[in-house]
């Protein structure tokens, strides 16, 4: 019997490590502000995750035997990872902001250009 868990515990942590890590670091990679904001959502996703297939779990256990509850539990881990993982993509450039002059830099004027009566030095 302890080989089932082992081997249960080692395919659990190698598919938490392939998903977790991955989708932690390419949030991170999304959100230049608030990172740790997408961290934990991604985080607070996983533990979701868990809470609903948790009861899912044991209602195909009790229904059917173990063998068939991992064999529709990995089916359906297939049949909606690898979609979602088909629309995961790395960030790209920014979009271009519409209402910016074009050149112009964010939160910075250009050196002689106008200033607007925030941004000019208090007489």
């Amino acid at each position: 019997m302890w080989q089932l868990y082992l081997t249960f515990g080692l395919l659990v942590g190698a598919g938490v490590s392939a998903f977790y890590v991955p989708l932690t670091v390419l949030a991170i990679k999304w959100f230049e502000e608030q990172r740790g904001m997408a961290a934990s959502v991604v985080s607070a996703g996983n533990g979701l995750g868990i809470l609903a297939l948790a009861p899912l779990t044991r209602w195909l256990i009790s229904e059917y035997d173990w063998r068939m509850a991992f064999l529709v539990l990995g089916n359906l881990a297939g049949v909606i990872a690898i979609p979602c993982a088909l629309l995961l993509r790395t960030p790209g450039q920014p979009a271009p902001d519409r209402w910016s002059a074009p050149g112009a830099t964010h939160g910075c004027p250009q050196p002689g250009g106008v200033r607007g009566p925030s941004l000019g030095p208090r007489s």
